[in-house]
C-alpha cells in the first residue's frame, strides 16, 4: 500500500496490474479492505487487463479525513480522484466505482471529460424519490456510531448480505 498527499490529506492507495489505467472508488462507509471481504469484484482478473488503482476515499479506511463537510461533496470527491491521478502521473484513465465511487467517477467525468477514457459503474447511488429513504438509513447509522461506537456499526454491517445488483430484474426472477 502507498500513500499520497492529495488536496491537503493523505490518501491510501494501491496500484497493480498491467494495461490501461483504471481508478476505482469504493462505496460510502466502505474501503478497499471491506470490498475484499465481500468479494464483489474479481480484482485479480481485472489486474490482468488494467493497471488498477484502488484507494480509500477521504474519511474512509486508511485515508485521513476532514472536518469540513463540503470536502465530502460529489465535486470534492471527484477532485480528490483527479488529484490522485495527477499524483500518479495518470493523464487519462478508466474511472470506475461502486455506489459513492460510482458517483465520484461520474462527477470526475463531468469535471474533466478529457481525462476520462471510459466509465465502469456499479451499484449507482440513490437519487430522486429513493434518496430520502437512504438518508434516513444513514442517519440511523450515524446515531448508532454516536451512541454505541463505530464497533457496533461495523458489527451490524458485517452481518448484512452483500448487495445483489440483479435483485428486482425481471429476467432474474
Amino acid at each position: 500500500m502507498s500513500r499520497a498527499v492529495v488536496r491537503d490529506i493523505e490518501i491510501d492507495y494501491d496500484r497493480s496490474g498491467a494495461g490501461p489505467d483504471m481508478i476505482w472508488g469504493h462505496g460510502l462507509s466502505s474501503n478497499r479492505q471491506h470490498e475484499d471481504t465481500r468479494e464483489l469484484f474479481g480484482w485479480p482478473r481485472v489486474r490482468k487487463h488494467c493497471r488498477l488503482v484502488r484507494y480509500d476515499a477521504r474519511g474512509h479506511g486508511e485515508s485521513h479525513t476532514s472536518t469540513d463537510a463540503e470536502t465530502f461533496s460529489w465535486r470534492s470527491l471527484a477532485e480528490d480522484q483527479l488529484a490522485l491521478a495527477d499524483h500518479l502521473g495518470i493523464d487519462r484513465y478508466i474511472a470506475g466505482g461502486a455506489s459513492m465511487g460510482c458517483g465520484t467517477a461520474l462527477h470526475a467525468a463531468v469535471l474533466a471529460p478529457h481525462r476520462i477514457d471510459r466509465l465502469l459503474l456499479a451499484i449507482p447511488p440513490t437519487a430522486w424519490e429513493t434518496r430520502q429513504e437512504r438518508v434516513a438509513i444513514w442517519a440511523q447509522m450515524a446515531g448508532l456510531v454516536e451512541t454505541q461506537g463505530i464497533e457496533a456499526l461495523l458489527a451490524a454491517s458485517a452481518a448484512m448480505p452483500s448487495p445483489d445488483p440483479l435483485v428486482g430484474r425481471a429476467d432474474q426472477q
